[in-house]
């Protein structure tokens, strides 16, 4: 049996995203993460997942885009 390590990106476009959410964490186990690193939980989300998956901050971290 082939097994999903992870994925880049999916995008789904639902009626109800509160349900889709709960869909995919329990179906698949997802975890949803902030996409942009501009929010102020980002950093808590890298950190977490870094703990979660043993990687280095910089591998998951997304760069700050500076606003104009």
């Amino acid at each position: 049996m082939m097994r999903l390590f992870g994925m880049e990106h999916v995008g789904f476009t639902v009626p109800n995203l509160d349900e889709a959410v709960r869909f995919f964490e329990k179906a698949f186990g997802a975890v949803t993460v902030s996409g942009l690193a501009q929010r102020e939980d980002h950093e808590l989300i890298v950190e977490a997942l870094c703990a979660l998956l043993d990687h280095d901050y910089a591998e998951l971290a997304l760069p700050r885009e500076d606003p104009e």
